[in-house]
């Protein structure tokens, strides 16, 4: 995508952490604008999805609590194989 602006939505951060410019938006208003680190620290919105994201892939959603992992590409598996 280099050498072009690129727009995507998504609901995660894991594949957006190193992009030049991220653009956090909540209920249609944008909440916060930069980079990962900068967003942490100053935009709640985007921190508390981290802080989820960090959760499910430590024990799974709320829906799947104790059946299965975040497999690191974007699903669900059956925690064979995590650390």
């Amino acid at each position: 995508m280099e050498g072009r602006s690129t727009i995507v939505i998504g609901e995660g951060l894991c594949r957006v952490v190193d992009w030049d410019e991220i653009v956090v938006l909540e209920d249609g208003d944008v909440s916060g604008r930069g980079r990962d680190g900068e967003l942490m620290r100053n935009d709640r919105v985007y921190r508390e999805v981290g802080e989820k994201e960090v959760e499910v892939m430590k024990y799974g959603d709320s829906d799947n609590l104790g059946k299965g992992y975040w497999d690191g590409k974007g699903g669900f598996g059956n925690g064979e194989g995590l650390m």
